[in-house]
């Protein structure tokens, strides 16, 4: 009964494998920084090697379906972090003053706070 289910876990981990393993075009958008470019390693399952990407903001690629998921997801939180951190700053520098108009956004700005 073990060996029947290990060689059923095994089929569907190599279905998996496989369907990760497609290659996908698409245009790499960086919404965050446009123009610019994002580097990482990647490697999902034992019998894959370690891949290195370097993408940059613009420019058309051809990646594993599973890189490409993986994308979506990490990309997605870093950017909520990155957007909750500066929400942050914002409540923060507004607090620290006498003034709570609107103003105080109207003169720093969204892109003029945070140039990296």
């Amino acid at each position: 009964m073990a060996d029947a289910t290990r060689t059923e876990n095994a089929k569907n981990l190599r279905s998996m494998r496989d369907k990760d393993r497609q290659m996908v075009k698409g245009v790499f958008k960086y919404y965050e920084v446009p123009g610019g470019s994002v580097g990482f390693c990647f490697k999902k399952y034992k019998e894959d090697p370690i891949e290195k990407f370097d993408l940059v903001d613009g420019q058309i690629y051809t990646i594993p379906l599973g890189v490409a998921n993986i994308l979506i997801v990490i990309l997605g939180i870093l950017f909520m972090v990155i957007r909750l951190m500066k929400m942050v700053y914002l409540y923060s520098r507004l607090n620290k003053s006498k003034s709570y108009g609107v103003s105080k956004f109207r003169v720093y700005g969204y892109r003029g706070l945070w140039k990296w």
